[in-house]
């Protein structure tokens, strides 16, 4: 019995605890999860929810069926790198993960140069949250993922391939700007990471507008800690979900902003004028990621050399 679409079906109901969400985030009608799930129950002979509780729970006969389809798409996912590593990967698949923001930063080119060398890999690009991505590489979901932060998991290995810097971001029609002149990063010292120019002091920004990421995510606690120790007070606040976003609102004036300086070579400086700020804290290393107890495929080594040489020569 092809057990694929129910596995995924069931376990995204056992992950949400509820059908009609479940649906929605599979992007399909709630009477064909019910139709699935049905399905398994009758030729097994089990009930895989326990329907009299509320949220929906998972029943021992339903925890035991996961956890044997999840063996048997480990068994098969290790076959696959199996056989795309005998072979030179001239077959084969790889799944990799990260933010929005890098995936579309960083990933392109390294993406197109992979697929032209590696014809034979079927490669899959996944945009997540870093938490959802732990999750999803430790249940082998996908084999790597990209973050500039490593997770605080001993079930993961790391290895750091980059080093960006975080920049305050200002709109250029602020008159703060006219006397820090000095102060003031060009696009070719950004593109360069030539970062020897003095930090500005955040007090020399207090009360103006500020666009801060949510207090979950670390940028968003990085700049709220430097504006904190710098004694600063900002102005009206403003917050955003993500980086592109509070970025954008900075090019519009809404607010200064914090982001990586990788963000000026592929969405632009326009209206924008860049500042250092902070030390230790402002550096960032880009790690990639993967489960301990999956030994990365050749594909994704492969893959993940390319990453750093492509960036390394930026």
């Amino acid at each position: 019995m092809d057990n694929k679409n129910s596995y995924l079906f069931i376990r995204t109901v056992a992950e949400i605890k509820n059908m009609s969400k479940a649906a929605a985030a599979l992007n399909v009608s709630q009477p064909a999860i019910s139709a699935q799930i049905k399905k398994i129950e009758t030729y097994y002979n089990i009930e895989i929810f326990d329907r009299s509780v509320k949220p929906l729970a998972l029943t021992e006969a339903g925890k035991a069926y996961l956890d044997y389809c999840e063996m048997d798409a480990r068994i098969e996912q290790n076959f696959v790198r199996h056989i795309s590593d005998m072979t030179n990967l001239e077959t084969g698949e790889l799944t990799v993960g990260g933010a929005t923001l890098f995936n579309s930063t960083y990933l392109p080119k390294t993406v197109t140069d992979f697929s032209r060398k590696y014809p034979g890999i079927k490669l899959h690009i996944t945009d997540r949250p870093v938490p959802e991505l732990t999750r999803l590489v430790l249940a082998g979901d996908i084999d790597l993922f990209f973050t500039p932060s490593v997770p605080d998991s001993e079930e993961l290995s790391f290895r750091k391939i980059k080093e960006n810097r975080l920049l305050l971001v200002v709109p250029s029609e602020w008159d703060v700007n006219a006397g820090l002149k000095e102060y003031q990063l060009t696009e070719n010292e950004i593109f360069s990471q030539d970062f020897s120019k003095p930090h500005v002091d955040l007090k020399t920004f207090n009360g103006l507008p500020v666009v801060f990421l949510a207090e979950t995510q670390n940028v968003g606690k990085i700049f709220r800690k430097l504006i904190r120790d710098a004694g600063s007070t900002p102005g009206q606040i403003i917050t955003a979900d993500q980086i592109l976003t509070s970025y954008s609102l900075s090019s519009a004036g809404a607010g200064m902003s914090l982001a990586p300086s990788p963000i000026v070579k592929t969405h632009g400086m326009k209206n924008l004028t860049y500042y250092l700020v902070g030390n230790e804290e402002c550096r960032r290393q880009l790690y990639v990621c993967s489960s301990k107890q999956e030994s990365v495929s050749a594909a994704g080594r492969a893959f993940t050399d390319l990453l750093a040489k492509n960036l390394e020569n930026e």
